[in-house]
């Protein structure tokens, strides 16, 4: 097997966040599939470890960048009454800092970044610089990305986890979107390969860049380790619980279902959602939050890191996946952890949706309108009283594995030369 040498650059650490999440389990199923593979990633402070499957990682100091919105703890956060101007000024100050800092935070560690990623490129075990493998978003280490694949003097292969320029919930500051075009192009162009993380996402691209649908490409999910179930099914008792894990932002919303469970609830048949999690901004959501807790429909708790939130989901009966509506496109990190903890999944999600299509593919559970209360009603019901039981696609899920995506990237990488 002819071996590659392989340099993973990532914002994200790979148990931090979705997007470094995704890197990692890419660099680590190019390290499984015998590749030499090096992650470089951000973190509070420069260092270097040896991480999962042989995978060597370095990385570099990236500032502590503070999200507005606030986090949910034990209890919803109140809307000020009083002083309304520090909300303002915070909120214009905010919608400064995004319209300067193009085209993300993680530009103003874009030098340290490259820096690191150049001298462990340069550092590597073979003579011959390594490939290059820049995931974005945050889509300034994709511009990261093709600043150390050319000092290098190496390909640059770009993992495309999102839409950028044509991502249809992105908020743009003023010629925020033709920047982010012109970045985007600039680096399109640069690469000697492309990797789209599912099949609506490469459409996406190809429709904005048609010298794409030329490029030596490979469409690789984001995957999940552990093997593909068998059967998923929710036993009939007393009470059934819903777990949602994650932040929960913009036009993602599930008060209608929050609103179903109160009302079974009433009826004696006792739904409630655990959610680990944060809620950023403004949203709709908020003001009933705090009469879902005082009914028991709702509990909420803080963030748990990404390798301990196994245990917790497979507590639940139905693990919740909300998608934004305006953006069909979207299969998230926390899906494919809901398969790797084997618990039947809750979609809501309209139709024509990537994962309406994707739960009905894998069987592996439902998918409903987020304002469909009948339907809801209807299913939960009858998971309550009857139970329920799901019989998987193993094939389609053995597609989707980690070992999958492994050979998926090698044999790209192998079309590179």
């Amino acid at each position: 097997m002819n071996t590659k040498d392989v340099l993973f650059l990532s914002y994200y650490g790979p148990e931090e966040a979705a997007s470094g999440i995704r890197a990692g389990r890419l660099a680590r199923a190019c390290s499984l599939d015998g590749q030499s593979v090096r992650l470089v990633h951000g973190a509070s402070d420069e260092g270097a470890y040896t991480w999962r499957d042989g995978v060597q990682a370095w990385t570099f100091a990236r500032p502590s960048i503070i999200e507005g919105g606030g986090r949910v703890r034990s209890r919803p956060r109140r809307e000020p009454t009083q002083h309304h101007s520090r909300g303002y000024l915070w909120r214009a100050a905010k919608a400064f800092a995004h319209a300067i800092i193009q085209p993300d935070a993680g530009i103003l560690s874009a030098r340290r970044f490259a820096r690191v990623g150049v001298r462990i490129g340069t550092d590597g075990p073979v003579a011959a610089p390594p490939i290059v493998v820049a995931s974005g978003p945050p889509w300034s280490t994709v511009l990261t990305g093709a600043s150390v694949a050319t000092a290098l003097r190496t390909r640059l292969v770009l993992d495309l986890q999102d839409l950028w320029s044509s991502n249809p919930v992105a908020k743009w500051p003023p010629l925020g979107k033709e920047r982010a075009f012109r970045w985007e192009g600039r680096a399109l162009r640069e690469a000697a390969g492309v990797v789209f993380v599912n099949g609506l996402v490469a459409q996406g691209y190809d429709r904005a860049w048609p010298f794409l649908r030329e490029s030596r490409r490979a469409v690789i999910p984001i995957g999940f380790d552990g093997p593909a179930p068998t059967r998923m099914s929710i036993e009939r008792h007393a009470r059934l619980i819903i777990g949602h894990f994650g932040s929960l932002y913009r036009d993602r919303d599930f008060g209608v279902l929050l609103d179903v469970c109160a009302s079974l609830t009433g009826r004696g048949m006792p739904v409630s959602v655990r959610w680990y999690g944060d809620i950023l901004g403004d949203h709709p959501m908020r003001p009933m939050l705090e009469k879902h807790i005082a009914q028991g429909t709702l509990q909420l708790s803080e963030r748990v890191p990404h390798h301990l939130v196994r245990d917790l989901m497979q507590e639940c009966d139905l693990l919740l996946v909300v998608p934004s509506p305006q953006y069909r496109e979207e299969l998230t990190t926390k899906l494919y952890d809901y398969l790797d903890a084997g618990r039947p999944i809750l979609g809501l999600a309209h139709s024509g949706s990537l994962l309406e299509a994707f739960l009905a593919q894998a069987r592996v559970g439902r998918t409903f309108s987020p304002d469909d209360a009948t339907s809801l009603t209807s299913f939960l019901a009858s998971c309550i009283t009857r139970g329920a039981s799901f019989e998987p696609n193993h094939e389609f899920l053995q597609g989707q594995r980690t070992e999958s995506l492994g050979r998926s990237m090698v044999e790209l990488l192998g079309r590179l030369t």
